[in-house]
């Protein structure tokens, strides 16, 4: 398709650039057919130096062939423009055209055409590797499976192959080749906690806050707390009650780990 709109934007170009090298190249010969019949006899020619009517003339007429001349180069620009932005215009038409059909006729063409799906994430290439001028070893990535390819293509006609050499097909294997792929896009696992390591160490450190309340019981036990809109109910004489057992046995394991801890 490339080739056909290069192909006519040059027939455009030609046919827009020889029309006004035809016009020009009959314009002399109208005129002269025409001297031979408005030629002066030779013996009506004035002799010695020329007159400043004569000189003015002259000058008249140079400008005016000067302003055809300009009028003419300038109307043959114009019409090679033209014909090149109808001739790409057409291309571009037919283009789309074409890209339409293909797509609602559908087919094996219309797929492997300009109108064919390319989904993102079904084939991945991995890594390229020069072997020669027109060969280079390619890494594709098709689902869970890492195929090695020669790719070969020929300097004269522009055309090319692709053979595959070898097909990976074991999860270490292919985990093993992502992993390296990866590291070396700086994308592993290692670099990124590393970053985070070094941003976390580059913030300043959280100091606890302190409380500033605390209230202790006759038990022993012991809260502490920072709004001071919370209030601590106290308990009368009175409504003492007896402590529940099991409550005591836990105040004495914790006055006993406690007693550990400080001799430690």
């Amino acid at each position: 398709m490339f080739k056909v709109v290069a192909l006519c934007c040059i027939v455009g170009i030609a046919s827009g650039a020889a029309a006004p090298v035809r016009a020009q190249a009959q314009e002399p010969l109208a005129e002269s057919s025409h001297e031979p019949a408005q030629s002066v006899p030779a013996e009506s020619l004035p002799l010695g130096p020329r007159s400043e009517r004569s000189l003015h003339s002259a000058e008249r007429e140079s400008r005016s062939l000067a302003a055809q001349d300009s009028a003419r180069s300038g109307l043959g620009l114009s019409r090679t423009l033209a014909s090149l932005v109808v001739v790409v215009g057409l291309a571009y038409i037919g283009a789309l055209v074409w890209k339409r059909i293909a797509t609602r006729r559908g087919g094996l063409m219309a797929a492997l055409g300009a109108a064919g799906r390319a989904p993102s994430g079904v084939l991945e290439i991995l890594a390229r590797y020069p072997v020669a001028r027109t060969q280079r070893l390619v890494l594709l990535r098709v689902g869970r499976r890492v195929l090695l390819v020669c790719q070969s293509s020929s300097v004269r006609s522009g055309s090319g192959a692709m053979v595959t050499l070898a097909e990976i097909s074991d999860p270490d294997e292919v985990a093993t080749i992502l992993r390296a792929v990866r590291q070396s896009d700086g994308e592993s696992s290692v670099s990124a906690f590393k970053a985070a390591m070094v941003e976390l160490d580059q913030q300043a450190p959280v100091q606890p806050a302190e409380s500033e309340l605390r209230f202790t019981t006759a038990e022993g036990d012991s809260v502490e707390w920072r709004d001071e809109r919370i209030q601590i109910p106290t308990r009368s004489a009175s409504e003492d009650v007896e402590p529940d057992p099991a409550i005591g046995r836990l105040r004495a394991r914790l006055a006993a780990m406690r007693e550990k801890g400080t001799l430690a």
